[in-house]
């Protein structure tokens, strides 16, 4: 389900909508993607917010996993109308934030993406 592939990612934020919740960026687009997936998700944490590479690494674990908890209700949602997404998750804080603040700001973010889908 990992988003990859430099055409799909430069396709993706050149025509994808996007929505700002705190201190996420969600970055999405309907598109046709080469597996059987329902969505393939890209999680981002920009070196200029965090330096070092080994708390930007533990920030990706946070959000991955925050997704896979709550990427559930996403899913059915996406399913029932036929779709396929490609998503990008932007972390846009400058501090590492704990995982629950972290989880519960991806799953409102989250539902956010369901009601404009």
């Amino acid at each position: 389900e990992r988003l990859c592939g430099k055409t799909t990612i430069d396709n993706l934020f050149e025509n994808g909508s996007s929505i700002k919740y705190y201190i996420f960026r969600l970055v999405w687009n309907t598109e046709e993607l080469d597996s059987n997936t329902i969505a393939q998700t890209l999680m981002v944490v920009p070196k200029k917010y965090i330096k070092n590479a080994a708390n930007r690494n533990v920030l990706k674990r946070r959000m991955r996993e925050a997704f896979r908890i709550h990427k559930s209700g996403l899913y059915k949602k996406i399913k029932s109308k036929k779709q396929q997404l490609a998503i990008a998750i932007i972390y846009q804080e400058q501090e590492i934030l704990p995982y629950k603040v972290i989880e519960e700001k991806i799953k409102l973010i989250l539902g956010r993406l369901s009601e404009e889908i």
